[in-house]
């Protein structure tokens, strides 16, 4: 979860190919950078903005859908379908806005199951 209340949140403590992750902003902001913790295929990220912001930078390819409602706010989407992994965004806005935008890199991969790093 990554939460910001009367500030600003820039790093996103999600675990490496997670599945359901939540990112709440009221009166701040959260940045959220997902081109260093890919989700697997079909995760799902809750958002809420409440008299605040949220961005969600997106690997390049992901296949972006989304459902939600911004009462006196708004919410954009600036992402080119693609063949990578789907995430499903579902957001409140109140007073706020709700942005994802397309990295310019490619998700980052796991190791093959049963490898470690180092190889």
């Amino acid at each position: 979860m990554q939460l910001a209340i009367f500030g600003n949140s820039s790093e996103a403590g999600f675990a490496q190919q997670w599945t359901d992750e939540t990112a709440v902003a009221v009166f701040g902001s959260t940045n959220i950078d997902l081109t260093r913790q890919s989700p697997l295929s079909s995760a799902a990220l809750k958002v809420a903005a409440v008299f605040g912001s949220a961005k969600i930078v997106v690997p390049s390819g992901t296949r972006v859908t989304t459902k939600g409602i911004a009462l006196f706010g708004n919410s954009r989407v600036k992402v080119e379908h693609g063949a990578g992994p789907e995430l499903q965004v579902s957001f409140f806005v109140l007073f706020g806005e709700v942005t994802i935008v397309e990295g310019k890199t490619p998700a980052l991969t796991a190791p093959p199951s049963g490898q470690t790093f180092p190889h």
